[in-house]
């Protein structure tokens, strides 16, 4: 059953996967980031989230560093897509809000490709995640 991108149903699922993975084995740089993420236009409202060690939790954590607002496609491309290019065009673009340090996040830029166990981990999370429009990633569009 495909679940909606960042609904509680969506980060229960995803984060027993990483327990199930026994972690994520993250690079330092992605370790670091700690950033607090609105979504303004979440199919179901506006969606607060936050992102530390790696990991995408719900709700706003408290004294991040930084605090990005986003539309709810781009966060997807992001964090379900893996889609560096669209966070660095979005960044460049202004289509993201940010407040606060960004030093940080331009470190992820430099990281590699993801290990074995974060594309298992991806994988998964795209098995399961209903794309904006209601399909499964990966399914083509025909």
């Amino acid at each position: 059953m495909l679940v909606e991108f960042l609904s509680s149903e969506w980060f229960d699922r995803a984060h027993q996967i990483i327990e199930e993975l026994g972690g994520l084995d993250l690079p330092s740089e992605a370790e670091s980031v700690f950033v607090d993420i609105f979504v303004p236009d979440g199919p179901s409202g506006p969606i607060e989230v936050h992102l530390r060690g790696g990991v995408l939790s719900s709700g706003f954590a408290q004294n991040a560093p930084t605090k990005l607002t986003m539309p709810f496609a781009l966060t997807y491309a992001i964090f379900i897509k893996t889609d560096k290019l669209a966070a660095m065009k979005a960044l460049v673009t202004g289509k993201v809000k940010v407040d606060g340090e960004l030093s940080r996040l331009m470190s992820l830029a430099q990281i590699g490709g993801p290990s074995p166990l974060i594309q298992t981990f991806q994988e998964k999370v795209a098995g399961f995640t209903a794309q904006p429009n209601g399909r499964r990633t990966g399914d083509k569009q025909g």
